[in-house]
C-alpha cells in the first residue's frame, strides 16, 4: 500500500495486489488515469513498472474498478503496453 503514496502515484492509484508465486502485481487505478492523454497514460505505467520491478515482480497490470485490463507490461521487449479505449 506504500505505493499508492509515493511520489509519482499522483492520486491516480486506489489498491495494489501482489501475486508473488505468477510474479504479478496488479495496481487498481482511478477513473482519472483513463481521462489522462494516451502520452500520460504511458509515463505513468513506465514509471510504476519500474516500482513493481523494484519490488521483485515480473509482471506489472493496470486494472480499472471493475477489473478489466488497462495496461500491461511487453512480453517482448520490454516497457509497458497501455490498451486504450479514446478514439484514435
Amino acid at each position: 500500500m506504500e505505493l499508492l503514496d509515493r511520489p509519482g502515484a499522483d492520486g491516480l492509484l486506489r489498491g495494489a495486489e501482489g501475486q508473488p508465486q505468477r510474479g504479478v502485481l496488479q495496481l487498481q487505478v482511478r477513473a482519472a488515469f483513463k481521462r489522462l492523454p494516451q502520452a500520460e497514460q504511458e509515463r505513468h505505467a513506465e514509471l510504476w513498472q519500474a516500482w513493481a520491478q523494484e519490488l521483485g515482480y515480473d509482471h506489472l497490470e493496470l486494472r480499472d474498478g471493475l477489473g478489466a485490463l488497462l495496461a500491461r507490461d511487453a512480453l517482448v521487449g520490454s516497457g509497458m503496453i497501455v490498451l486504450s479505449s479514446q478514439p484514435a
